[in-house]
């Protein structure tokens, strides 16, 4: 089989499946969800609104309530008492209770009393005078019995204002003597604010008389069918009629379909796909990879006329495969094996200067995230060229042995780092603990190669090799320290070795580098004690004043 015709044969397939399946996904599961969501968003909206006018309505119906059984009130029905009227019926009555209208009717259904908000004031008018044709509305109102409330919205189309009216029986406090006329209250209601507080766009108006059948609001509450306009009514339970209609509105766009523009992209994009693939796997890789195949194939034979071939099977891609694999192995076994050789010293075994440079530099970027303190130690075999001069190249060798292994045997964890730095010198990276073991790590390297008692007949300060070191500790490591390059530590750690050469050699010196500088540490300082910013003895600026002093 061509390796060609699979490829094809798979990318069909895969039109197939995912094509068919993601339209499957689209129409059986995503769609329907959508649609509940909407479904269920649309119905939040309208119990919103519905749950807006109730509310609104209880509000008036308890406050109604509340004044229709006062004493005064029943007491004034009998007496016609102006006082009452004078002391309860002032200017601010209605704007503190935000109502438009408060009515005394008698228990004949007449109007004794009446206010009612206008833009010049408030002032009494009859019956005949009341606005927004409340007349008619009182004349068709259904009065109540008893204790009973009963209240109808009235929407005006010419000052598009909808009011809530509702009558309660006046009695007396206690709803033992008979009604003696009924209490009505007017408010209008905001409907912007319902619009506003439910977050719905929709429309109040009265009812088209050619809508008979119009639904109630609560009806339309557990809606199963899904559109962009609903029109319903809200009923007057106590009337048996519908006071006004609701017309709820969204635009189209935010209703779902079946196939979106979304998914007709995306199918056009999976159909484009395997055509796309086909022609770049074919020119770029299946043709050139069979080519390869075969080329590779004629080379392990021996036979180095061969010419690339325009053809292929998939067989070849094995064979090419498994060339290829030889070979990377092959390679990359010869690249491990000179990257070793080219990380290690040859003589002492242990990493070079261009292993030093590459681990010092990548400790120098991760330490100020390990937040644990650093040091960098270069040690100094002392008068080592007297040791040479006086025993020899060979023996010179067989101490720089003794010594690393002596070094290396101090380096007590697998982050802990020791080079051969050049000639007799070798570096160290420690990462501490707390920064307080600074001096008992110096101290174990020094003991370390003071253990060995590695014969050094030409040194002046002791018959055995002892080692000078100079150290720079980062004691609390930081985003300060891309201030600085690694290259700074090891100046500095340079420098302190320095100074333990001219303070008599065997011993050694320690500066912290801090984001203000470089700091010489007395060895009596305690670390754990002291601030960085305390960590000095003498401040040192100068890094390159390096003295010859003899090896």
């Amino acid at each position: 089989m061509r390796l060609k015709h699979f490829v094809i044969t798979i990318l069909l397939i895969y039109v197939f499946v995912v094509c068919g399946g993601f339209l499957l996904y689209r129409i059986n599961i995503v769609y329907p969800q959508i649609v509940t969501q909407i479904l269920l968003h649309h119905q939040l909206d309208l119990r919103a609104i519905q749950k807006s006018f109730s509310v609104e309505e209880n509000n008036l119906m308890l406050l109604l309530y509340d004044w229709s059984k006062w004493d005064d009130l029943y007491e004034y029905m009998e007496n016609s008492n102006e006082d009452f009227v004078k002391s309860n019926l002032v200017d601010s009555i209605l704007s503190d209770m935000n109502l438009n209208g408060i009515f005394f009717f008698n228990d004949k259904n007449q109007l004794n009393t009446g206010i009612e908000e206008e833009k010049n004031g408030i002032r009494t008018y009859d019956f005949s005078s009341l606005e927004f044709g409340l007349q008619d509305v009182f004349a068709e109102f259904r009065w109540p019995s008893n204790i009973d409330v009963n209240c109808k919205f009235q929407y005006a189309d010419k000052v598009d204002q909808l009011a809530l009216l509702c009558v309660s029986t006046i009695q007396d406090s206690n709803e033992e003597k008979p009604k003696n006329g009924y209490l009505a209250f007017s408010r209008t209601i905001d409907i912007e604010e319902i619009k506003a507080v439910t977050g719905a766009n929709f429309k109040v108006s009265t009812i088209p008389e050619n809508m008979t059948n119009l639904i109630s609001i609560r009806k339309m509450l557990n809606l199963n069918k899904l559109s962009s306009r609903y029109v319903m009514g809200v009923a007057n339970e106590s009337q048996g009629t519908m006071d006004f209609s609701i017309e709820v509105k969204y635009e189209k766009s935010s209703l779902p379909t079946l196939i979106d523009y979304q998914t007709s992209i995306m199918v056009l994009i999976l159909l484009l796909i395997p055509m796309v693939m086909i022609f770049i796997i074919s020119k770029f890789f299946l043709n050139p990879l069979a080519d390869m195949s075969l080329f590779i194939l004629s080379l392990r034979q021996g036979d180095e006329s061969v010419v690339l071939p325009h053809s292929g099977f998939i067989v070849e891609v094995k064979v090419f495969s498994r060339a290829l694999k030889e070979l990377m192995v092959h390679v990359e076994s010869e690249r491990l094996m000179l990257e070793q050789k080219s990380m290690t010293d040859a003589l002492t075994g242990v990493k070079n200067r261009r292993a030093f440079d590459e681990g010092v530099s990548d400790l120098w970027r991760t330490a100020p995230r390990q937040s644990k303190p650093i040091v960098l130690i270069i040690a100094d075999i002392d008068y080592f060229k007297n040791f040479n001069d006086s025993l020899g190249h060979q023996k010179g060798d067989d101490a720089l042995k003794a010594v690393a292994l002596a070094l290396k045997a101090g380096c007590r964890r697998p982050s802990d780092q020791l080079y051969r730095y050049g000639g007799e010198e070798f570096a160290i990276t420690i990462a501490l603990e707390k920064a307080e073991d600074v001096d008992v790590v110096m101290t174990s390297f020094q003991h370390m190669v003071a253990s060995l008692q590695y014969p050094h007949p030409s040194s002046p300060i002791t018959p055995f090799i002892t080692v000078s070191m100079g150290a720079c500790l980062i004691a609390k490591p930081g985003d300060w320290m891309k201030d600085y390059s690694y290259k700074t530590a090891v100046e500095i750690s340079d420098k302190a070795l320095y100074e333990s050469k001219r303070s008599g050699r065997n011993n050694y010196t320690l500066h912290v580098l801090t984001v203000d500088g470089a700091d010489l540490v007395d060895k009596n300082t305690d670390l754990s004690c002291a601030s960085i910013s305390d960590l000095t003895s003498s401040k040192n600026s100068d890094f390159n004043d390096n003295k010859d002093i003899k090896k």
